[in-house]
């Protein structure tokens, strides 16, 4: 994991606006909505990013990331789906905020 973990921080360091990838591959997703996990939620630093990479592995297989207004780095596991709809019901389900859809960039 320490593998991944320092690749993942390295993407993280490299993209502050954000950035959403499959693990353990590290590829980048590039269509649908992303809505981040209730359960890894005000997940900060190596050890937040550790819980992520481990519930990501158990569950969606897929990491997000972005630097928030103070300068903190956030992690979730992300879950991504197609349908905008299915996108809104998740995003109240898991207790967020906000949703992104990384084709157009729009934050619901």
């Amino acid at each position: 994991m320490s593998y991944l973990l320092e690749k993942l921080l390295q993407i993280a360091a490299e993209n502050p606006k954000g950035f959403t990838v499959t693990i353990p591959d590290c590829e980048p997703v590039t269509k649908g909505w992303c809505i981040g996990h209730g359960e890894t939620q005000n997940s900060h630093g190596v050890k937040g990013l550790k819980r992520v990479i481990e519930h990501a592995a158990q569950t969606t297989g897929v990491v997000g990331g972005w630097k928030g207004y103070k300068g903190k780095y956030y992690f979730d596991t992300v879950i991504i789906t197609y349908d905008p709809m299915e996108a809104l019901d998740l995003k109240v389900e898991h207790g967020q905020l906000a949703i992104y859809n990384i084709e157009t960039g729009k934050i619901c």
